[in-house]
């Protein structure tokens, strides 16, 4: 999960599909307030960036 990809204002998060197709998935209350204390980081565009190899899937 990028962080481009979410908006929390709106409440939603915005991915593509195999086939290039944008879909709109809305958050819930609960991963929101999350998301909101979650550190945001200059050095990464992932949310939850992991040590090893990255895989966008």
């Amino acid at each position: 999960m990028r962080w481009q990809n979410i908006k929390l204002k709106e409440e939603y998060c915005i991915y593509k599909t195999k086939n290039c197709e944008s879909q709109t998935v809305p958050l819930i209350n609960l991963l929101i307030e999350k998301l909101k204390q979650y550190p945001y980081s200059l050095e990464s565009e992932w949310v939850f960036p992991e040590q090893r190899e990255i895989v966008d899937i």
